[in-house]
C-alpha cells in the first residue's frame, strides 16, 4: 500500500470517527438532562467516569495483549493537568451547563465551541484563525445572548446566562486538552490518552464529591437508580465517555483540532432533535440564537475555502 492511500485511508477513518463521537456526543445532552434529575452534578460525574473505568482498564489489557508496544515515558505532571483540568473541569463545567441551562440552551450554546477553539488555537498554540473569524466571533456572542435570553431554563434559580457561559468554559478547557494531549504524548495510542488521562481526571472529581459531601453540599450515598436510569448512565459510560472520548482523540490526531471542531457545528442540531424527541421544545429565541451562531460559523468556514 502506498504512503499516500495510507494516508487518504487514516483521513477516512479519522472522519468516520469524528462522526461516530458527534453522535454519541449529542445524544449525551438529553442523557445528562435525564439523570440530573435524579442525581447532583458531583455524583453524576463520579458515577460516569466510575462506570467508564472498567471499560477502559479491559481496553488497556486488550491493548497489551495485542502486543501493542509501551509507550514513551511521560512525564507525571502533564497527566495530572490534562486529567483534572481536561476531563474533570470539563465534565464538571458540561453538567453544570445542562443543569442550569437545560439540555437544549447547553445544545446551542455549544455552537459556539468551534469559534472558542480557533481563538485558543491562536491565543496558546499560535495557528492563526481563519478569515471571517471576527465576523464569526460577533454572531456567536450575539446568538448566544439571544438563545440565552429565550431559555425559559436560563437563570432559574440563579444567574442568566450561567449554564451557557459553563458550557463556553467548558468547550475553551476540552479545546486545550485535545491539542495538549496530542502534543504532550507523542507515541501513545488515542486509547491509552484516554485512559490514562481519565484515571487522575476521576480521582480529582472523586476528591470534589468528597469536599462536597463532608461540607454538607451534597446528600450521601446517592440516591438510589431505577433500571431506567442504571441503563443511561452505562449509555453514557459505554457511548459518549469510553467510545466518544477514544474516537475525539483519533480524529484530532490525523485531522487536527480545529478542522475536527467544525464536526461540532453538528452536535446542536442532532441535539435539539433528540430533545425535542424527547419532549423539549426550542423557543423561537433559542431557534433564532442558534442559527445566528450557525451563520457566523458558516461564514468562516466559507471564507476560509475562497480565501
Amino acid at each position: 500500500m502506498s504512503e499516500a492511500t495510507g494516508r487518504h485511508g487514516r483521513l477516512v477513518a479519522a472522519n468516520a470517527a469524528l462522526g461516530l463521537t458527534i453522535l454519541l456526543w449529542s445524544s449525551q445532552f438529553a442523557g445528562v438532562a435525564e439523570l440530573l434529575e435524579l442525581w447532583g452534578p458531583f455524583e453524576l460525574g463520579v458515577l460516569r467516569f466510575m462506570a467508564a473505568m472498567p471499560l477502559f482498564g479491559a481496553a488497556l489489557l486488550w491493548e497489551r495483549l495485542r502486543g501493542v508496544p509501551p509507550p514513551a515515558v511521560a512525564a507525571p505532571w502533564r497527566l495530572w493537568l490534562l486529567g483534572p483540568i481536561g476531563v474533570a473541569m470539563f465534565n464538571l463545567c458540561f453538567v453544570f451547563g445542562v443543569r442550569h441551562a437545560g439540555s437544549i440552551g447547553a445544545a446551542i450554546a455549544s455552537s459556539i465551541t468551534p469559534v472558542v477553539a480557533m481563538l485558543i488555537m491562536w491565543l496558546g498554540f499560535r495557528q492563526r484563525p481563519r478569515p471571517g473569524v471576527g465576523w464569526a466571533v460577533a454572531l456567536a456572542i450575539a446568538g448566544g445572548l439571544i438563545a440565552s435570553l429565550g431559555n425559559p431554563k436560563s437563570g432559574a434559580g440563579g444567574i442568566q446566562g450561567l449554564g451557557e457561559f459553563l458550557m463556553l468554559l467548558g468547550g475553551g478547557i476540552w479545546t486545550w486538552y485535545s491539542a495538549a494531549a496530542q502534543s504532550w504524548l507523542k507515541g501513545w495510542t488515542q486509547l491509552r490518552i484516554a485512559a490514562m488521562t481519565l484515571i487522575p481526571g476521576s480521582s480529582f472529581l472523586l476528591l470534589l464529591y468528597g469536599g462536597a459531601v463532608a461540607a454538607g453540599e451534597v446528600a450521601f450515598p446517592p440516591a438510589m437508580p431505577s433500571l431506567w436510569h442504571i441503563c443511561v448512565l452505562i449509555y453514557l459510560a459505554a457511548g459518549p465517555t469510553f467510545t466518544g472520548i477514544i474516537g475525539w482523540n483519533y480524529g484530532v490526531k490525523f485531522v487536527g483540532v480545529t478542522v475536527a471542531s467544525i464536526y461540532l457545528n453538528l452536535m446542536p442540531v442532532v441535539a435539539v432533535l433528540i430533545a425535542a424527541v424527547a419532549g423539549s421544545v426550542p423557543s423561537w429565541e433559542q431557534l433564532a440564537g442558534g442559527a445566528i451562531v450557525l451563520a457566523g460559523v458558516v461564514y468562516s468556514q466559507m471564507r476560509r475555502n475562497t480565501s
